[in-house]
């Protein structure tokens, strides 16, 4: 993992994100890499914190293992599915395998990057989750509505019913 070339996000695009990682090395990489690149991380170390932390905080992205102690990544995925919390979710994993990705997608991930990664381009699917997700109400100050339809001005986001509106 090379932290060359990392370019911070914007203090207006400044987004929260939790990783939720039990290897100390890998938590303080990845830590350390995403606040260069701009982001404010919060560590998770096992899969029962995961849930908690993230049911009670309002995170823009998860970055999740698979391999934790408690509750594997899989379950914590499932889970705060359950929930109703549809925050991005990145699973980050060792698991290669077909059936091993198509569980995670079936868990509700939005996406799947393998160890070893190149912190580039896990940065750059953070962007990518990060552009195709709307932010929580609360961090949204503009919002018009019609109906079941609501514009977001200081974000490009449109909404009907819910459904994001590309």
């Amino acid at each position: 993992m090379t932290s060359a070339n990392l370019k911070p996000a914007s203090a207006e695009t400044r987004r929260r994100l939790l990783v939720v990682e039990d290897e100390i090395g890998l938590q303080v990489a990845l830590e350390d890499n995403l606040r260069i690149a701009g982001y404010d991380v919060e560590i998770a170390s096992d899969g029962e914190e995961a849930v908690r932390v993230a049911s009670n905080g309002s995170f823009d992205l998860i970055l999740l293992d698979i391999l934790l102690p408690s509750m594997d990544g899989f379950k914590v995925c499932s889970d705060l599915r359950g929930k109703g919390i549809d925050t991005p979710i990145v699973m980050l994993t060792v698991k290669s395998q077909q059936e091993d990705k198509i569980r995670g997608f079936a868990a509700g991930a939005d996406d799947y990057v393998l160890k070893p990664f190149d912190v580039m381009e896990l940065i750059a699917r953070i962007r990518v989750a990060l552009r195709r997700s709307v932010p929580p109400d609360s961090k949204l100050k503009n919002k018009i509505e019609f109906g079941d339809i609501r514009i977001y001005a200081d974000a490009p986001v449109v909404l009907r019913s819910n459904e994001h509106i590309p």
